[in-house]
């Protein structure tokens, strides 16, 4: 789920999320919806790191995202206005 929210509390912007396999270095992009949600479908297991970027707003990384067989790993970003890139590394 992304939260990507205006002063006034509307959602903003529709986000991609780009899933990146760590070992490969292959990348898949899939959009939100108009509430933010996102489903990554077929990921083999392995370790990913999960990007979100829309213009306007901060891009955020969540690293090292284990996904084993019959997995469905949650990763939630809340999106904040600006333009500094944060990184938050080992997700637990």
């Amino acid at each position: 789920m992304v939260r990507s929210r205006t002063k006034a509390g509307r959602q903003s912007t529709t986000p991609p999320i780009t899933v990146t396999d760590q070992t490969k270095g292959t990348s898949v992009q899939v959009n939100t919806n108009d509430v933010g949600e996102y489903s990554v479908q077929h990921l083999i297991p392995d370790v990913y790191d999960v990007t979100v970027a829309a213009p306007g707003f901060q891009k955020q990384e969540i690293k090292d995202i284990q996904v084993s067989a019959d997995t469905s790993p949650k990763v939630d970003f809340k999106l904040e206005v600006g333009s500094v890139q944060r990184d938050r590394n080992r997700h637990q």
